[in-house]
């Protein structure tokens, strides 16, 4: 069987059931998510900070743009 060759049949492949498992934790499946793609796709792991960034003044970078130049900020990232 071959995935050019127009076969029909070659969609009757046997299926087996798939297990059925709990949700990774968040912070697991963005690490996995990093680990795979080189990015975070669901999801951000400061997301969960955004309060306790925006409380400390830190400024998101689509902002930086915005503000005169010269003008003191504070940034929060993950190394």
């Amino acid at each position: 069987m071959s995935l050019f060759d127009g076969r029909s049949d070659a969609l009757s492949v046997a299926k087996s059931p798939l297990p059925d498992v709990d949700e990774w934790p968040i912070q697991e499946l963005l690490a996995r998510e990093k680990q795979v793609l080189g990015f975070y796709l669901s999801g951000h792991p400061l997301a969960k900070h955004k309060e306790e960034l925006a409380a400390l003044g830190v400024v998101e970078s689509a902002a930086l743009g915005s503000l005169p130049g010269g003008t003191p900020v504070r940034v929060g990232g993950v190394i």
